[in-house]
């Protein structure tokens, strides 16, 4: 985590904090995000729910639904359903 501007963020609730937290570990430590990109997407997030004037549960959603989808592996893209399979 080797950005600034998102320790920078002050949020104006405890829970938005730890909703952040949550986000930009997932980020950098699931996803190999970027650099920068965990501030990008925090500040982005900070901007909606302070015009909103809600938290951030509310405005952007759980924290378990802000995950990056990542591409299917390999194998999974050769796997093909059993409804297509041929006898």
């Amino acid at each position: 985590m080797s950005g600034t501007r998102g320790a920078s963020l002050t949020w104006s609730r405890e829970e938005d904090e730890d909703w952040a937290a949550t986000v930009e570990v997932r980020l950098v430590l699931r996803h190999d995000a970027p650099d920068g990109l965990a501030d990008e997407v925090l500040a982005e997030a900070h901007e909606m729910v302070a015009e909103a004037g809600r938290p951030a549960l509310e405005v952007l959603g759980p924290r378990r639904n802000t995950r990056a989808r990542s591409p299917p592996s390999a194998s999974a893209r050769r796997t093909v359903p059993a409804s297509t399979r041929t006898a």
